[in-house]
């Protein structure tokens, strides 16, 4: 078997942007995938076989809400970051809206917030509205779990 190296940067989440029809887009889904996610609002299990099997850009939505970072004056490159994005349904975006994590968070106040957030990847640093330190922490997990699946050790 031959062996391809492979290096990964965790600024390699930030910079690609999420578009469904693309490599780089397609290898996230797959990757977050396999951390099992669950629903941001009820905490249950997101149904991987029917979301992958007819997967479009409903089923993944913006950790930071679209509206929130363009108010913020965040330019579209930076709102569309692979790192914001997660498996979402419709339902559940829509409970969230379009305002900013510390606010959505109520939403989200039932005993499984911490493995729904483990589940996608995404850091308690998620509610404190620092869309650049949330990047930078998000982006370093995804790594890791990048990392994991290519055999790389830290």
């Amino acid at each position: 078997m031959t062996e391809i190296a492979v290096t990964l940067e965790a600024d390699w989440f930030v910079t690609n942007q999420f578009k469904i029809g693309t490599v780089n887009t397609r290898a996230f889904i797959f990757m977050l995938a396999q951390l099992a996610p669950r629903s941001f609002v009820y905490g249950g299990p997101v149904d991987l076989g029917e979301v992958l099997k007819n997967y479009n850009r409903t089923e993944f939505h913006h950790l930071y809400p679209s509206a929130y970072l363009t108010a913020s004056g965040h330019s579209s490159a930076e709102i569309d970051s692979l790192a914001n994005f997660a498996f979402m349904s419709a339902a559940d975006n829509k409970t969230l809206g379009g305002v900013a994590p510390s606010a959505y968070k109520a939403h989200m106040d039932h005993p499984h917030t911490t493995g729904v957030l483990a589940s996608s990847c995404t850091p308690l640093s998620l509610f404190d509205d620092n869309y650049d330190a949330f990047l930078h922490e998000r982006s370093q997990l995804l790594l890791e779990v990048a990392n994991g699946l290519i055999g790389h050790q830290e």
